[in-house]
């Protein structure tokens, strides 16, 4: 014990600091050097629900998939060595993303970083810059400097909507515990401020003012918003998983006959990732294009090689400061791109090729009508379901931040454990048998259903440009394979159909829960 905190009153006390943040779900991963934090979390504090994944990095992934549905910061804690850098690549999605973990990773004493003591790798700034922040606990250091970095801690998680890493040396005896450490009241976070003011000549003069909404979650921008917004002259447009009311948006970007419609002169950008990629190609081309882009980050995306302004506010403060502006464009802009989608619209609804007409847009229509929450998996899956009718595009999660094919079923399992909705998850063979582990969760959810589409390969390689000119690389890049999920399903108990025939609502009601694979 130094001074007056020793390590268990640490724990506690960085326990504390997250409950005040808002943290109610913690995801723990098996080990002994985090032991301390086990011990504190069952016996101090009962407000957090606690899960145990053995998997390191489907815990991270499962915990951006509450963090989405709970709309609060998750927890995540490991063991020292290897189990802290197996969660890089959900920090990595979460960072570009937005999503508020907290990853509090159990390390050695300093002093045994270097004497190749077991589980030892270098975990100070191991996430590098894919953090907000970091902070090293170490309880051989005095007091006052434990005492100052918890206050910082304590600042930081106020704000913060981005991962913040917690590496938190612990000594033996690890068995012990301290009763709970109660963060002072005058330490506790302040309210986050609300209020903003913005200069009008961001808007630079527009007369065609696009906005283009990225990765959102549902209800994040409300439809009386995006009203007002289409009533000023700005044209909206989704990005992808936008999750916006289709009354008040451009949702078939990819289909349109761009060439016909008059050019924007200012895109302001909001959320997440594009993903559409005929969007971007387009807006790239436009010449003396003026870019705005409305995040709290460090890292403004120059996304159309224009350069870019950035507003660091609140994508639905600034909105909604700019529906207060006295209008200065028309609404004939707008008026003649929403025509444009509605017809899109009407004839993606009528002719649609035979994967998407037979599974795609079925699964939409069911999703739609039971409040289903939709995971996505990348690559194929994603860009195959926007091009169902966007008045289906509701309730969309994915990993788009980085938008690789990992951690996609963890991310539907840890959405399944945070609500008591239905949970579909709509991923991909390749995907699914990469992430197979986030199968093994105990309690299972049985709000969820898989739905894993088997074309016995990587067939994104086959929808782009390219590939198809080097066929001698075609086994190295979409990886066909003879598997079926048949024995996987069997293996973690679930149910299982085989669906090789078109898909209607009485056959994806009747196999809820289970594990439904769709032969291609």
């Amino acid at each position: 014990m130094i001074g007056s905190m020793d390590q268990f009153e640490i724990v506690n006390a960085v326990l504390s600091i997250c409950l005040d943040a808002g943290v109610r779900d913690a995801v723990v991963s098996p080990g002994s050097r985090n032991a301390p934090l086990m011990i504190a979390l069952k016996r101090n504090f009962p407000e957090f629900r606690v899960y145990s994944v053995v998997d390191e990095r489907s815990a991270a992934y499962k915990a951006i998939g509450i963090s989405d549905v709970s709309g609060r910061p998750v927890v995540l804690i490991c063991t020292s060595g290897t189990a802290a850098a197996n969660y890089l690549p959900a920090v990595c999605e979460a960072f570009h993303r937005a999503v508020p973990l907290i990853v509090i990773t159990a390390d050695r004493p300093a002093r045994l970083v270097t004497a190749r003591d077991g589980q030892t790798i270098f975990q100070e700034h191991l996430f590098g810059r894919h953090v907000d922040a970091y902070f090293g606990l170490d309880p051989e250091t005095n007091t006052e400097n434990i005492l100052q970095l918890l206050d910082a801690l304590s600042s930081t998680l106020s704000v913060a909507s981005r991962p913040v890493h917690i590496n938190l040396h612990l000594d033996e005896p690890l068995y012990q515990w301290r009763v709970k450490y109660p963060w002072p009241a005058d330490k506790r976070m302040p309210k986050r401020n609300s209020g903003h003011t913005f200069e009008t000549d961001e808007l630079n003069g527009s007369l065609k003012p696009m906005v283009v909404i990225g990765q959102s979650k549902p209800g994040k921008l409300p439809a009386d918003l995006l009203r007002k917004l289409v009533e000023k002259g700005f044209l909206v447009v989704s990005g992808g998983l936008s999750n916006l009311p289709p009354e008040y948006c451009v949702g078939h970007f990819n289909q349109l006959a761009v060439h016909e419609l008059p050019q924007p002169d200012l895109v302001i950008t909001v959320g997440g990732e594009i993903t559409h990629k005929p969007l971007k190609q387009y807006l790239k081309r436009i010449d003396k294009l003026k870019h705005l882009h409305v995040e709290k980050t460090l890292y403004p995306p120059d996304t159309f090689g224009k350069g870019v302004r950035l507003i660091h506010a609140e994508a639905e403060d600034y909105l909604l400061w700019l529906t207060a502006q006295p209008a200065e464009v028309g609404i004939e802009f707008v008026q003649l791109w929403l025509q444009y989608d509605q017809s899109a619209e009407d004839v993606q609804f009528r002719t649609q090729e035979r994967e998407i007409a037979n599974y795609y847009l079925p699964l939409a229509m069911a999703a739609f009508e039971q409040q289903v929450l939709l995971a996505l998996g990348n690559s194929a899956v994603v860009r195959k379901f926007l091009n169902v009718p966007k008045r289906f595009h509701r309730n969309l999660y994915g990993n788009r931040g980085t938008a690789g094919i990992d951690g996609t079923l963890s991310a539907a399992v840890g959405m399944a454990l945070a609500t008591e909705l239905p949970v579909w998850c709509l991923i991909g063979d390749l995907s699914f048998f990469y992430d197979v582990n986030a199968l093994w969760q105990v309690p299972y959810p049985e709000n969820l259903t898989i739905f894993v589409f088997n074309d016995h390969r990587g067939s994104i390689f086959e929808m782009i440009e390219g590939p198809k000119d080097f066929p001698e690389i075609f086994e190295l890049q979409s990886t066909p394979h003879p598997f079926n999920c048949e024995h996987i399903a069997r293996h973690f108990g679930l149910k299982y159909a085989r669906i090789e025939e078109k898909l209607d609502a009485h056959t994806i009601s009747k196999h809820q829960g289970g594990l439904v694979e769709i032969m291609l």
